[in-house]
């Protein structure tokens, strides 16, 4: 896992792939989402945060239609700490989609998280699987997933968890940026140890780029309990989502 620590130093790789995608008519939105999550990020940087520490974490995922049912799916997340300086997480991932309706889906994936910790990498393997809800109510599209992962630690304690994610889409665009807001909530609950192990609170926005490309910014609210103890992480992200 080293090379991948020296390759990511910083969210400046952010910068780089979105240069890359500034063309055509979706460099427009595009500039004026990343203006705003650089404003974003000034403003919550200036803050004292004496609870936990502010981090950028950036996902990025490629999906493909294999028929009008399944969608296969390759994602790889990452993840800075220590003010955005530090790279300490890698989450690469691959995964299968299957719509059975327009409000029910079923996910099956595999992914490896690698985190750094005094200086060593740790992997812990999860395959895990997900039922999905979707939903229009009071004028909100809804989304709810609700998965269980089996937690592989290697050289550690194997565990299952519960991950139980809700968001809820404004039915209305920001008209400078045309982008549409959101919020969230997920709650990871532990089948050992501390039961409620965290808690993430999003509000972000959801902007179409081009036909194939999205592009999510968010600041979420990471909640973290140890040993009956709650800490607070701020977070400034994005999702890049690519239909291949």
């Amino acid at each position: 896992m080293e090379w991948i620590h020296r390759f990511h130093r910083g969210p400046r790789c952010t910068v780089s792939r979105q240069r890359g995608m500034k063309r055509q008519g979706g460099s427009i939105a595009f500039g004026r989402v990343s203006f705003f999550f650089a404003l974003s990020l000034g403003s919550v940087e200036g803050l004292a945060f004496e609870n936990g520490d502010v981090q950028y974490w950036n996902l990025t995922q490629l999906q493909k239609s294999l028929s009008a049912r399944w969608k296969a799916f390759f994602a790889e997340d990452l993840r800075w700490g220590d003010r955005a300086s530090e790279f300490y997480f890698h989450r690469p991932e691959a995964g299968l989609v299957y719509r059975t309706s327009k409000s029910i889906s079923f996910c099956i994936s595999y992914k490896e998280i690698h985190t750094r910790e005094s200086g060593d990498w740790k992997t812990i393997r999860i395959p895990n699987g997900s039922i999905i809800f979707d939903a229009k109510a009071a004028g909100l599209e809804v989304m709810n997933r609700n998965r269980l992962e089996f937690m592989d630690q290697v050289n550690g304690t194997n565990a299952w968890r519960y991950r139980g994610l809700v968001y809820a889409y404004f039915p209305w665009r920001l008209p400078w940026i045309g982008s549409q807001p959101y919020v969230g909530d997920e709650l990871f609950y532990h089948f050992n140890g501390d039961r409620l192990k965290f808690n993430r609170i999003y509000a972000g926005l959801r902007t179409r780029i081009a036909y194939a490309i999205q592009l999510d910014t968010y600041y979420l609210i990471h909640h973290i309990r140890s040993r009956g103890e709650w800490t607070i992480q701020h977070v400034l992200g994005t999702r890049l989502m690519i239909q291949i």
